[in-house]
């Protein structure tokens, strides 16, 4: 039987632990150790003990890239990724509504601005406007939905003469941004689009949103073409159908634990998917599912 090759998001623990609660906990390898003698950086690449399975941890877009290329197997992809690449054909094999974080918001891909801006809401946008943005084509099909002709900047073009040519030709302009946007914002004639989850950045760079393009979930995907061979596929199925019965059996106790504690069902939701197991009886498991 061959073993599956996972991908997952950086920095986004809330798939980890969500594993870890099925059974599939990912353990990787050891780095060198911090520059203060602490404890060893986590390398990006490790495997699951209790199956064998190789998993590797890199951007979001990247799993998206992988798994359509067939050099893994299954991994977890923002919705946002899914939609902006159509063309990078995966199967969704089941969706979880939370980002980084488990107890906020659910992520959204939101328009914000300085709050120096003269910009309040989208139905303000003026012709010549520059979005910078990471997701060109959603962003460009919303906007092109409220009426509005798009341009999007090319690599070889001149900053300002793409600028000056939006301007004259009374269009929007799409410029693509990677990392963080939020410093490259200026507050004249800028709108910057951002994955919004906490709103802490938002609040502490002092900007506001003025609307959303989309709702965003965690998206457990796999290559088509693996789904044909038996052997993966019933490991494949069974990986999601551990991992699904774990968020719902957390998330069907948290009102539970709520009136046990005094604490909202919000605030639970903070508690990582393991610590909410290990609160539940022993046994009570089997007998939900």
């Amino acid at each position: 039987m061959s073993n599956l090759k996972i991908a997952i998001p950086q920095n986004q623990g809330t798939v980890r632990n969500l594993m870890q609660a099925g059974g599939y906990e990912p353990v990787f390898e050891p780095g060198h150790p911090e520059p203060d003698g602490g404890r060893k950086q986590e390398l990006n690449r490790g495997v699951i003990e209790k199956t064998g399975d190789t998993i590797i941890q890199i951007r979001s877009m990247d799993v998206l890239r992988q798994v359509a290329a067939g050099y893994r197997d299954i991994g977890f992809v923002g919705s946002d990724c899914i939609d902006e690449w159509p063309a990078w054909k995966v199967e969704k094999l089941a969706e979880f509504p939370f980002g980084r974080t488990r107890g906020s918001d659910q992520p959204r891909l939101e328009f914000v601005v300085p709050k120096s801006s003269r910009i309040n809401n989208m139905r303000e946008i003026e012709l010549g406007t520059i979005f910078l943005t990471e997701r060109p084509r959603l962003t460009a099909q919303f906007l092109k939905n409220l009426g509005f002709e798009v341009v999007i900047e090319k690599e070889d073009d001149s900053p300002r003469e793409f600028e000056d040519k939006i301007s004259q030709e009374e269009k929007v302009g799409i410029r693509i941004i990677l990392g963080s946007g939020i410093p490259q914002l200026e507050p004249e004639k800028q709108v910057l689009v951002i994955v919004n989850e906490q709103g802490t950045t938002a609040k502490e760079y002092g900007v506001i949103v003025i609307g959303k393009i989309v709702d965003i979930t965690t998206v457990l995907i796999a290559n088509p073409d693996v789904l044909y061979d038996e052997s993966k596929r019933e490991q494949i199925l069974l990986f999601r159908e551990k991992l699904e019965k774990a968020y719902i059996l957390s998330e069907r106790e948290l009102p539970r634990l709520s009136e046990r504690d005094g604490a909202s069902t919000e605030e639970l939701k903070g508690i990582p998917f393991t610590q909410v197991e290990s609160i539940i009886e022993p046994g009570s498991i089997g007998r939900r599912f």
